[in-house]
This record gives C-alpha cells, structure tokens and sequence, in this order.
C-alpha cells in the first residue's frame, strides 16, 4: 500500500482543483453567471441545453432548459428547491451547504431568464408531450475480461480517488458536497456487497440516484475490469484481513 500514500501538497491541490472557482476566490461569488459556471454548467452546460461532457455518464441526463415548455414543467420555486437539496433519483445534489437561499435564487432567475427566456415569454405551460418508446432488446451478456490492479490503479487515481479518496474511504476532496457520500471500499457493508463483479457493473453502468456516472460510456471493458481489480485487491480485501 506504501504505492497510496499521497504527500499533504498533493492532496491540498487535488482539493483546490475540486472545488467551483467561486469557492476558491471567496465566500460569495460575483454574480449569477458565475454562480451558474462554477456550480451548474459542468452537467447543464454553458448554453442550459444539457450539452455537457459529464451527460453521457449521468443516469438520467442533466435537465435541457432550452426545452419547449420547461419553463412551465418547472416552477421557480421548485427549481430554488432542487439547487438546495437535490433531487432523488438523479444525480442532482443539494447544494444547501455551499449556497445561500438568495444565491440559489440568482442562479434560478439567471437560468429562467437566460435559457428559458423563450418559453416564458410565449407564456408557455404546458408539460412536454412524451412519445411512448420501442420496447428495448435485453443486453447481451457481458463477458468481462480479466483485470489487472497496476494498471487499474492509475485509472482509479486519475478519475475515481477525488470522490471515493485516494485510500478508498469514500472522502475525497469532492465527497464534502456529495449527497449520498461515495462509496467507502473498506467498510464492512462494503465487503460483504461487493466483489470484482458486481464493481465491474456499477462501474459501466452507473448507478441510478448517485453521483455516480456510467464509464462504460468512455472506458471500454478492459479499463473498467481493471479499475474494479485494483478496487478489490487494495481496498475490499485488505480491509477485510484487518483485525
């Protein structure tokens, strides 16, 4: 394990990288824009329409507020609400201990004055008409290939250790705001759910009402098999030998 140890410097600068720029500069951020740059576009995007890097891995994906008749579908309360506590069954968290009602309000007006302008001025309120879906084919089986913990490691340290930390605990620099917490590898509930297996599917497929996204949308399976390797053989089992 003596691979996991992480200086005090690296880990004050992967926390200052974490965190809104907002955060970094002060206690209260200049304006709407900005408090909808550092909080919201990273799965809404710059433009409201849900564009973002992060949509692919998010189940469901990020609101559209460029939508025809979002507008309506979604009250201002109801929005000020969501930027404060989240939403359940999303991956939308509550954003109450890092903003102020007022500041939840500015980011709100700014999203309904800015994307959806163009509803509100048509005095458009009506849901959005939804079109029954084709009944889906089951999804093959997956074979998952035999994973290796070096090279998983680097993955896991590149992508996952800023959630879940760098010893597998559940409290990297962004778990602070995080709601539910990442997954804690070493605990006991842990151990007794989860193996290189059942990793491996939450891994690719996400797992619905967490902020956890789907990597089998950027990784392929060998990345995941081994990110779930490294996984289980340096925090599941070792924590499992423990007295």
């Amino acid at each position: 394990m003596d691979s996991l140890i992480v200086t005090p410097l690296r880990l004050l600068l992967m926390a200052a990288l974490s965190l809104p720029a907002a955060a970094r500069g002060g206690d209260t951020p200049a304006d709407a824009a900005g408090l909808y740059h550092d909080y919201c576009s990273v799965c809404h995007g710059d433009r409201g329409d849900g564009q973002s890097r992060a949509r692919q891995g998010l189940i469901p994906p990020p609101r559209d507020f460029t939508a025809p008749g979002m507008a309506g579908e979604m009250p201002r309360q109801r929005m000020i609400d969501s930027v404060l506590n989240g939403r359940p069954g999303t991956a939308m968290v509550g954003w109450k201990s890092r903003l102020s009602t007022q500041q939840a309000a500015a980011i709100v007006d700014y999203i309904r004055g800015n994307f959806m302008r163009t509803a509100d001025a048509a005095g458009v309120h009506t849901m959005p008409h939804t079109v029954p879906s084709a009944p889906q084919q089951p999804e093959p089986p997956v074979r998952i290939p035999r994973g290796s913990a070096k090279r998983g490691m680097a993955l896991y340290m590149a992508n996952c250790s800023t959630c879940h930390g760098v010893e597998g605990k559940g409290d990297g620099p962004r778990a602070y705001f995080i709601s539910p917490r990442p997954r804690d590898f070493t605990s006991v509930a842990a151990r007794e759910k989860l193996d290189s297996t059942t990793l491996f599917h939450a891994v690719r497929q996400g797992v619905v009402g967490k902020e956890m996204p789907a990597w089998g949308k950027v990784w392929n399976h060998q990345q995941i098999a081994d990110v779930s390797a490294f996984v289980t053989a340096n925090f599941l089992r070792t924590a499992s030998r423990k007295p």
